[in-house]
């Protein structure tokens, strides 16, 4: 299959393209390359191996249509976008629904049959236990807000114009070759420097989802044959307290500490039964893996 991945030099895409690639499709890259390290997207490109396009969707239309008049895909995964609220805030909020509309217009106008739209378990706000997708939705800043605002435009779209989708609500997201600025890699750096690990509540926890259990569930969206035109939740499932991984990354690195505020911050586990049963999905990486994949790229990073 030839499919396209919208923020394909992102921690996300650069490790799908690479895991579609190892799986015999042709991959197409594109995104902008805008907030990634000199260094961090070199070390992507290399890993994509695959034709890059640099276009901000919702910009030019034209060059947008000039693109899949060349490429058109089987099938578009759409990545491209801020992954947390820091990035939200500095971009505009109509250009990311501009870019996701620009894409849905191309994949009617291209005759594209699956679009698989990545959105977030932000869209849940806080909750505690274990939360499947027909769950009420309550989105607490931006970022979650505009997610959900996404999916939406997704679901009426492609059911008008007859597209296949598949709208995926990810958790927690770390691997090797994320951006440093994110809670995995901010802890590692934190004790790589023997600096104090911030942890914003006693009790807060989080579903830590490895980005090689990710890219299997999006490729099974992808690529189902049935079940489509669904939500579905990917993440390891297992909800840890965040003093469990910062204690977990300071035995690794062999020094750090923790140092807890006061937050009122609440997330359980995502329920992923429907992704199970439905697409045969199953996560394989556990913290204690991950974390040691971490280290070892992180300490030859950062020195």
């Amino acid at each position: 299959m030839r499919i396209l991945v919208t923020g394909g030099v992102g921690f996300i895409g650069h490790h799908l393209i690479n895991k579609l690639r190892s799986l015999g499709h042709t991959c197409l890259a594109l995104d902008n390359t805008k907030g990634c390290s000199s260094t961090l997207l070199k070390e992507r490109i290399e890993v994509i191996d695959s034709p890059l396009c640099n276009i901000t969707l919702g910009s030019d239309p034209l060059e947008l249509n000039e693109y899949f008049s060349i490429h058109a895909p089987d099938a578009i995964i759409h990545l491209a976008g801020p992954s947390r609220q820091q990035q939200v805030d500095q971009d505009s909020s109509n250009d990311i629904i501009a870019g996701t509309l620009s894409l849905l217009q191309m994949a009617r106008k291209y005759k594209i049959h699956r679009f698989v739209y990545i959105s977030s378990s932000m869209v849940y706000g806080n909750f505690i236990g274990s939360i499947t997708e027909d769950a009420p939705t309550n989105p607490l800043n931006t970022y979650g807000v505009l997610k959900l605002k996404s999916e939406t435009i997704v679901k009426h779209y492609c059911k008008l114009f007859g597209i296949t989708y598949n709208i995926i609500r990810p958790c927690s997201v770390y691997g090797v070759r994320d951006n440093l600025d994110r809670v995995v890699n901010k802890f590692f750096t934190a004790a790589l420097h023997n600096k104090p690990l911030v942890i914003n509540g006693k009790k807060e926890t989080l579903d830590f989802t490895y980005v090689d259990d990710l890219t299997d569930g999006i490729i099974l969206a992808t690529l189902a044959k049935e079940h489509y035109n669904e939500i579905y939740n990917i993440s390891r499932s297992q909800s840890r307290y965040l003093t469990d991984a910062a204690d977990l990354i300071i035995k690794l690195v062999g020094q750090g500490s923790i140092l807890i505020k006061d937050s009122e911050y609440t997330r359980g586990a995502l329920d992923i039964n429907k992704a199970m049963t439905k697409l045969g999905y199953v996560p394989k990486i556990n913290i204690e893996e991950g974390f040691k994949k971490c280290y070892g790229w992180i300490k030859n990073t950062i020195g």
